[in-house]
C-alpha cells in the first residue's frame, strides 16, 4: 500500500483531484443505485390494481426513511388520482433523469482520473531522468543501459496501467459495492445478511491467487529490462558480432531469456485470467443460493417479502457482480504495477557516489595546477591506478601513453569527478577537488571522449 500511495503522490493536486474522484464516483454510483431500485415501484405499477394508501409526508431528516417514505406519498398519489398508467411514465421518466445524472458523473469521474494519470506518468518519468542524471560515471558501468531502458519504458506503463486500473476497479469499485450492499440491507436485512455469510468464500479464493501474481509480475518486469539489455549490447556491438561469428552465442542468449519470460508471462496469464471466472462462478453460486433463501421468504405463509421487492433485491445485488470482478481483476493489474514501481524506486532512490561535500566553494578560475597525491583507484578490489603522484601546471600539456587497460582513462577521469579516488587525493590549486562544487568545477574543462557522439536537438 505504501508504494501505491507513493505512485498516487506524483500527480498533480492529488488530494483535491481524488476528493473530486471520489465525489464524482459516489455520485454516479448512488444514481445508478437508483435506477435499479426503481424497478420496485414500476412492477408494482404493472402487477398491483388494488387503491393504494398514500402515507403522509414526515418531516425532514437525513435518512433512507425520510427519502422512501417522500417517493412513495408522491408516486402513490399519482397512482391514486391519476391512475396507474401515470405512475408508470412518473417512474420511467425519474429513470432516464437517473441515468443521465449517473453517466454524466461518471465522465466527470473519468476525466479526473485521466488528469491524475498523465500527470503522474510525466512527473513519475522526469524524476527517474533528474535522479539518473545525477548518478556517477560508474553507475553506468555496474548497471546494464537495456535495464535503465526497461524501467523508464516498460516499468512506467505497467504504472500507467495499474494507476487507471486502480482508480477505478480499487478504489472506486469498493464504494459502488458498500453503496450496494446499503441498497440490499434497505430492502431487506435479513437476506442481505445471509449473502454477506457465503461472500467471504469468494475472496479469500481470491487473495491466494493475487499473492502468487505479484512474485511472478516482478520476475516477469526484470526479465523483459534483460531482453532490452542484450538488445542494446548486440545492436550497439553488430560490428564484433560479426566480426567474432558471435551471432549463434547471441541468438541463444535472446533465445534462453525469450523462453524465461514466456514462461513466467504464461504462468502469471494464467492465474489473471483465473481470477475473473472463478469470481463469477461464485458470484453465480450466491445468486442460487440468495434465490432459494429469498424465494422461501416469498412463498411463505407469513409473506415476510414481497415478490416485487424481492425482484428488486435480485436487480441490485446482480449489480454487484460486476464491481467484485472488476476489483479482482484491478487488484491483479496493481500487482504488476506495484512490482514495477519498486524497480522505478530502487532507481530513485539510489544515492549518487559523487556528491557536493556541505559548504562546498565555487571554483570560480583555474590558476595553478592541477596535482595527484598518492592516488589509488579500484573499480572493486583490484587497484587500476596505485600511489600516482603527479603535478600538472597550468599551460602544460601532458599525454598519457600505456596500453589498453593501464588507467589512462580513469586518471583522466579523477580530474572531473567521474570517480573519486580510492586512496589519496586529487587537488586544483593546493585544494582538494572534494571541496569544489561540481558544477563549478566541471565549468572550467573541456572534455573529448574517445568515441564521438552526436544528440539529436
Amino acid at each position: 500500500m505504501k508504494v501505491f500511495i507513493r505512485i498516487l503522490s506524483y500527480a498533480n493536486s492529488i488530494s483535491r483531484r481524488l476528493g473530486f474522484f471520489f465525489l464524482y464516483s459516489v455520485l454516479g454510483i448512488i444514481f445508478g443505485a437508483f435506477n435499479i431500485v426503481l424497478v420496485i415501484p414500476m412492477l408494482s405499477s404493472l402487477f398491483k390494481k388494488e387503491t393504494p394508501v398514500v402515507p403522509p409526508l414526515t418531516s425532514f431528516s437525513f435518512s433512507t426513511d425520510f427519502i422512501v417514505n417522500t417517493f412513495y406519498h408522491y408516486y402513490l398519489g399519482i397512482v391514486r388520482d391519476h391512475g396507474q398508467l401515470k405512475s408508470l411514465l412518473f417512474v420511467i421518466g425519474l429513470i432516464v433523469i437517473c441515468v443521465v445524472l449517473a453517466n454524466l458523473f461518471r465522465y466527470l469521474e473519468r476525466v479526473i482520473a485521466t488528469k491524475i494519470r498523465v500527470d503522474l506518468v510525466k512527473n513519475i518519468r522526469m524524476d527517474i531522468f533528474k535522479k539518473v542524471s545525477l548518478l556517477h560515471i560508474g553507475y553506468f558501468n555496474t548497471e546494464r543501459k537495456g535495464d535503465l531502458i526497461s524501467r523508464f519504458t516498460n516499468d512506467v506503463m505497467e504504472v500507467e496501467n495499474a494507476v487507471m486500473n486502480s482508480l477505478k476497479a480499487v478504489l472506486k469499485e469498493p464504494i459502488t459495492i458498500i453503496v450496494y450492499f446499503f441498497v440490499l440491507f434497505t430492502i431487506s436485512p435479513k437476506l442481505t445478511l445471509f449473502t454477506l455469510l457465503v461472500l467471504p468464500l469468494t475472496g479469500g479464493v481470491l487473495a491466494e491467487i493475487i499473492k502468487r501474481l505479484k512474485r511472478q509480475a516482478r520476475d516477469s518486469q526484470e526479465s523483459l529490462g534483460r531482453i532490452v539489455n542484450i538488445l542494446d549490447e548486440t545492436f550497439g556491438g553488430m560490428r564484433v558480432v560479426k566480426a567474432f561469428n558471435a551471432r549463434k552465442f547471441i541468438i541463444d542468449k535472446i533465445e534462453a531469456e525469450s523462453s524465461y519470460y514466456r514462461k513466467v508471462n504464461k504462468s502469471m496469464s494464467y492465474k489473471n485470467e483465473l481470477a475473473s471466472p472463478v469470481s463469477e462462478i461464485l458470484g453465480v453460486l450466491i445468486i442460487a443460493g440468495i434465490i432459494f433463501f429469498g424465494g422461501n421468504m416469498v412463498l411463505s405463509d407469513s409473506s415476510v417479502l414481497e415478490p416485487e421487492v424481492f425482484l428488486g433485491f435480485l436487480a441490485v445485488f446482480a449489480q454487484i457482480i460486476q464491481p467484485a470482478k472488476n476489483f479482482s481483476n484491478g487488484i491483479t493489474a496493481l500487482q504488476k504495477g506495484t512490482a514495477s514501481a519498486t524497480r522505478i524506486f530502487q532507481l530513485i532512490d539510489s544515492e549518487p557516489a559523487i556528491q557536493n561535500k556541505p559548504n562546498a566553494v565555487e571554483l570560480k578560475n583555474f590558476e595553478r595546477e592541477i596535482e595527484f597525491k598518492n592516488v589509488s583507484f579500484a573499480y572493486e578490489s583490484e587497484f587500476v591506478l596505485k600511489n600516482i603522484n603527479i603535478k600538472i601546471q597550468k599551460g602544460k600539456t601532458i599525454a598519457l601513453v600505456g596500453p589498453s587497460g593501464g588507467g589512462k582513462s580513469t586518471l583522466a577521469d579523477l580530474v572531473p569527478r567521474f570517480y573519486d579516488p580510492t586512496e589519496g587525493e586529487v587537488c586544483i590549486d593546493g585544494r582538494s577537488l572534494k571541496d569544489y562544487e561540481i558544477e563549478s568545477l566541471r565549468k572550467q574543462m573541456g572534455v573529448v571522449t574517445q568515441e564521438s557522439i552526436l544528440f539529436n536537438d
